[in-house]
């Protein structure tokens, strides 16, 4: 019975496995964008601004309180008033020594503020600009992170094409090796040409170690990107060199409003309204209050309620230059968020224009190498011919190879790049 239990326990997990393999770009990105703590502090970040909406409208709500304590004294003073309070005052009663008091007190409060000079309705705006501008940076940080995915992506093909260039590299360079051995002992070729070659397939192992090793380091840096260590999830992920995107019109595309940009103009407001909100610290404030108050006495079985109500006026005559100095480092601090935003907007135009020289570069590059590589591959064929037959010797075959490794990790670079261009240009544009 045990022995079923596991069987069926792995066939389900070999079931889930089968059914979450080879994920498509797509469902990779959508890991990374539920999973990478840049996306998830970017959340929190939105979930602490629309908290301080919520704080900057309670400033229009009432203020409710309730307190309550215990005391006993001997002060006249303060025992006197007590007796007051709780209705059980006797002319007889010895004012300079009363005696011990005691007093449970338990009062209610409300307050209300009328008039702020706008403090209130400032503070509020600037908290939904703010919160505005968590949402555009939080779409920022998505785009980037789906970016960095295809490149990342794009970046494992081009380092398993590295291996595979490096393994047929030292594939030909082992056949050649045993070919040349072959023809020395066979007294017609000289042992400098199998030195030659040995030296060579020792450099393909080393070049097709490094490969293995990029490879390795590119898978690492997809799994830092979807916010995992399980390499267990590598096993998922099968980035195939087909899966390019469509070639895009660049004279089509139109920029569209980044959410860099849409961000600083949004922070810009907030600060604008956190200016007003403090230029009304010149403004008188106006506030209504009332409480009520329950006592009770035990030395004396007394107990008593009374209320209070009003309004109050507060105007800040002199400050010490508090209030001229921090509208100073407001309109500072807009000056300040002003230029970063034209920084931002002078950034994104010069991304715009690197973008397309970068896809257009691409394009071009992809172009040259791949006839680059048809005559590498028709002069290493002719190449291995001649060196079996004797008529070249092992230095020319050694150039011919490594320049058609060279051309076929080139291609690979070249392809990928077209991919990264045309991601990096949606990016750029708006469009990812």
């Amino acid at each position: 019975m045990k022995r079923l239990y596991l069987a069926l326990l792995a066939g389900l997990g070999f079931g889930l496995v089968q059914a979450q393999a080879n994920w498509s770009l797509e469902s990779t990105i959508a890991y990374a964008l539920e999973n990478n703590p840049d996306v998830q502090i970017a959340s929190d970040a939105i979930d602490a601004a629309s908290s301080k909406i919520e704080q900057a409208r309670a400033a229009f709500r009432p203020q409710l309180n309730l307190e309550s304590s215990y005391m006993r004294t001997n002060m006249p003073l303060n025992a006197f008033g007590t007796i007051l309070n709780q209705g059980v005052f006797d002319f007889g009663l010895n004012f300079n020594d009363p005696g011990q008091v005691d007093n449970l007190n338990v009062t209610g409060s409300v307050q209300y503020s009328i008039y702020e000079g706008g403090v209130r309705k400032s503070n509020l705006e600037a908290a939904k600009s703010m919160y505005s501008a968590s949402e555009f940076r939080k779409k920022a940080t998505r785009q980037s992170i789906t970016f960095a995915v295809i490149q990342a992506w794009n970046q494992i093909i081009q380092a398993k094409e590295y291996v595979k260039s490096q393994q047929s590299n030292l594939n030909a360079f082992t056949e050649s090796l045993d070919l040349a051995q072959r023809q020395f002992e066979a007294g017609k070729f000289l042992k400098v040409e199998v030195l030659n070659l040995e030296v060579q397939v020792a450099r393909a192992k080393e070049g097709l170690v490094n490969a293995q090793h990029s490879l390795e380091l590119a898978n690492e840096a997809l799994l830092n990107l979807m916010g995992t260590d399980e390499n267990t999830v590598l096993a998922k992920i099968e980035p195939k060199a087909s899966e390019h995107q469509e070639k895009i019109n660049i004279i089509s595309m139109t920029p569209r409003d980044r959410a860099e940009v849409l961000s600083m103009q949004q922070h810009v407001l907030a600060v604008e309204k956190n200016l007003k909100a403090v230029e009304s610290g010149n403004t008188a404030k106006v506030n209504a209050f009332a409480n009520y108050q329950y006592n009770q006495g035990f030395e004396y079985d007394g107990d008593g309620n009374h209320w209070m109500a009003g309004v109050s006026l507060n105007y800040n005559i002199y400050g010490g230059g508090l209030t001229k100095n921090r509208i100073r480092e407001a309109k500072a601090m807009l000056r300040q968020a002003r230029n970063q935003l034209r920084k931002t907007e002078l950034a994104i135009e010069l991304d715009q224009r690197s973008a397309i020289i970068g896809y257009r570069n691409a394009v071009e590059a992809a172009e040259v190498t791949s006839k680059m590589i048809e005559s590498a591959e028709e002069s290493a064929k002719l190449s291995r011919k001649r060196f079996e037959s004797g008529v070249i010797l092992s230095s020319e075959l050694i150039d011919v190879e490594n320049r058609l490794t060279e051309a076929r990790m080139r291609r690979a670079f070249a392809i990928t790049q077209v991919s990264i261009a045309e991601a990096n240009i949606k990016r750029a544009y708006g469009y990812l």
